[in-house]
């Protein structure tokens, strides 16, 4: 699978205006996304999920693959969802709902 997403480590880099923008930025500092949000506690909760979400992924995919290595019922339920996950980090899930509209 093509990783399409920003590479590198995503940060919550800056704050205006306490209650109108909050920036995720990548390692050479250009802007990757902005939460527009108010109150701003929302705002800057949705950056620091966004900046962690590339971790989150592969964190994902290592829990899968370990999932699959066990073979009980509550791991088969595990890996579900984490293929759910997966899909819908990797667009799948919005392709599937775009093409059902």
């Amino acid at each position: 699978m093509t990783t399409k997403h920003t590479q590198g480590t995503l940060t919550v880099r800056a704050s205006i205006n306490r209650s109108v923008k909050t920036l995720v930025a990548n390692e050479e500092n250009k802007i990757v996304c902005d939460t527009f949000k108010a109150p701003f506690e929302e705002a800057e909760a949705n950056a620091r999920l966004i900046a962690a979400a590339p971790e989150l992924l592969e964190a994902c995919k290592r829990g899968l693959a370990c999932a699959l290595s066990l073979d009980d019922k509550q791991s088969v339920n595990d890996a579900e969802v984490l293929r759910s996950a997966i899909a819908k980090a990797g667009g799948k899930q919005f392709a599937a709902q775009s093409a059902a509209i």
